[in-house]
């Protein structure tokens, strides 16, 4: 039980480090340092029509096909904020 008090205690400390470090970030951007992006701003959307050939035998989505269209979402937006590979 002390243990996990602990635990939970460094974590928590953690967290508030972070929110802290984020803050400027999230209140005023102008003074936040230029290599720095917020999450939401990294984010890619992708819309597609299923075809039948990505359906399954139960007449949905086949699940091999999302987890490729989610890799490659993925690496597009690495892509876009790192610039290479």
């Amino acid at each position: 039980p002390e243990q996990r008090l602990e635990a939970h205690t460094k974590r928590a400390k953690q967290q508030q480090q972070l929110l802290r470090e984020a803050n400027t970030l999230l209140t005023m951007p102008s003074l936040a340092p230029a290599d720095t992006v917020l999450m939401t701003s990294t984010e890619t959307q992708n819309a597609l029509i299923c075809q039948p050939q990505q359906r399954n035998t139960a007449g949905r989505i086949f699940g091999g096909f999302l987890m490729r269209r989610a890799f490659e979402l993925a690496f597009s937006t690495c892509y876009l904020f790192a610039g290479s590979r």
